[in-house]
């Protein structure tokens, strides 16, 4: 089994103040449980932590790296969970560049994650160069409104108006360049995109590198943005965390073709829905066991108890 072991989301990270305000979000800890019970729960033979494997050079992300759940730390909790479990099971850490084939078995690139400071001090001496063009250019960049109104107006169209009324959402996109700051508003209910002096207090404040937002807007990178945590969140309440999670949402399904509702009438969207069905009929049974009664999505309930399978 190989299965993601760290958060890609801005949220809780990218969240002004979210240690006081959202402890309750899933932290590494949950992250590594998660992981943990899911690989006991289909029964794995090997366990292996995937695809969350990343550094943050750039000045404003580097403080990120921090945030990330090494695969020694799985390791170690697996491993106790397991013998706990009595299960024929093992996690098995395969650094970049180890690999497994099923005549030799795992082939496995020494890497001593509890060094990852002075690697990523190396990272950084090395990348110097890339680093001090890509400053330049951000700091020369300025910010396309007519490009983030175009992409936006887009936007508030492919969303059905019942919804945008429910939502009643008001979203301003806060950006830096040589000529000051812009805040842009982006009015959900109204359906209306424009410039503002300030941000009122109602507003969730979402703050962008001018070169990232017209990046997004340009060549609609929306959907890939989140993830590279290149924005700072200002919530006027906890309450509006549904707000920028709903914008989150929102944006992703406009670039991945799913906003107009229409486009999922086409031959290649019913297609691949039914080739998925099983995702549909695993979220609707998470629905309706967790969301309809309120119940928090706890992995010891959710992969509890563990399917027992023979393994060879």
């Amino acid at each position: 089994m190989l299965r993601s072991h760290s958060s890609a989301s801005p949220i809780p990270y990218c969240i002004e103040g979210h240690e006081a305000a959202f402890p309750h979000l899933k932290s590494q800890k949950d992250y590594i449980e998660e992981f943990s019970r899911f690989a006991l729960y289909v029964g794995a033979r090997y366990a292996i932590p995937f695809a969350s494997n990343h550094c943050f050079l750039h000045k404003d992300t580097f403080h990120f790296n921090h945030t990330a759940v090494r695969p020694e730390d799985i390791q170690s909790y697996y491993q106790r969970l397991a013998t706990q479990e009595n299960r024929q099971s093992e996690c098995v850490v395969m650094a970049p560049g180890s690999s497994w084939s099923d005549a030799e078995g795992f082939q496995i690139i020494p890497f001593d994650y509890s060094n990852l400071d002075a690697y990523l001090q190396g990272l950084l001496t090395l990348h110097e160069t890339q680093l001090a063009r890509q400053y330049q250019k951000e700091a020369q960049t300025l910010a396309d409104f007519e490009s983030f109104r175009t992409y936006f107006e887009g936007f508030l169209r492919a969303i059905p108006w019942p919804i945008r009324q429910w939502l009643k959402s008001r979203i301003v996109f806060r950006t830096h360049d040589a000529q000051g700051e812009h805040s842009w508003l982006v009015d959900l209910a109204a359906g209306k995109v424009e410039v503002m002096t300030s941000a009122s207090d109602d507003c969730v404040v979402v703050e962008t590198p001018a070169l990232v937002l017209n990046d997004c807007t340009k060549i609609w990178m929306f959907s890939v943005w989140s993830a590279s945590k290149r924005l700072k969140i200002t919530l006027p309440s906890p309450a509006h965390l549904k707000t920028a999670n709903a914008l989150f949402a929102l944006l992703d399904f406009y670039e991945l073709e799913t906003l107009p509702l229409g486009k999922n009438l086409t031959w290649r969207s019913l297609g691949v829905r039914l080739r998925r069905w099983r995702e549909v009929v695993e979220v609707d049974l998470m629905l309706l066991k967790h969301k309809v009664p309120r119940r928090p999505f706890i992995p010891d309930d959710l992969y509890a108890p563990p399917v027992h399978v023979k393994t060879q």
